[in-house]
């Protein structure tokens, strides 16, 4: 395996070329974090109240539903996105920043490019689309949250620059920047 080809270089190409964007820092973060230490751990308050009601009713004008995930015992789950079904699923009993943070990472599953079939990459792709939305509504440690939770993807960091635009679309479609993609384009 060539250099070139690790997060770290990819890291530390981004740095020095002075493209330290919100998805830079995140992976930079999550690089120096256990892979022991990585998990998600829900953002406690209400602050994000009113983004969580825009970003809920921005699905639901696309078609997607919001509603509660099913309880399934041993198999503990925060989120679940299905664009097939034109739904989003958060668990019971998280607080409203929680509830945000996983709605922004969920839609961003929503908006992955058709054919991403590596899990991996997928988590990678909708968390980094759920931090812009969170800068863009202003979520105080979304950054920080999101690199304890790459820190398990620390291996696919390498496919970031091929999804940058991807991220960018799906960030801007969702926080209103741009018009959502009708259903019957593409795959959605």
């Amino acid at each position: 395996m060539s250099i070139r080809n690790t997060p770290c270089a990819l890291l530390l190409a981004l740095l020095l070329t002075g493209c330290a964007s919100s998805s830079a820092r995140v992976l930079q973060r999550a690089s120096e974090i256990s892979h022991f230490a990585a998990g998600y751990t829900p953002t406690p308050g209400d602050d994000m109240a009113g983004p969580l009601a825009e970003l809920t009713t921005r699905l639901e004008a696309w078609g997607v539903r919001v509603e509660d995930l099913p309880e399934t015992p041993g198999r503990p789950m925060v989120g679940l996105a299905s664009l097939e079904y034109r739904v989003v699923q958060i668990q019971r009993g998280l607080s409203v920043n929680a509830r945000f943070e996983v709605l922004a990472h969920e839609a961003g599953h929503l908006l992955q490019p058709p054919g991403l079939q590596d899990r991996a990459v997928a988590q990678l792709f909708a968390e980094l689309v759920g931090v812009g939305i969170g800068k863009f509504y202003g979520a105080k440690h979304c950054e920080e949250i999101a690199a304890i939770y790459l820190a398990s993807f620390k291996y696919v960091f390498g496919a970031e620059p091929h999804l940058r635009r991807d991220i960018t679309y799906a960030i801007e479609a969702m926080t209103g920047q741009r018009a959502l993609p009708r259903w019957n384009q593409g795959s959605h």
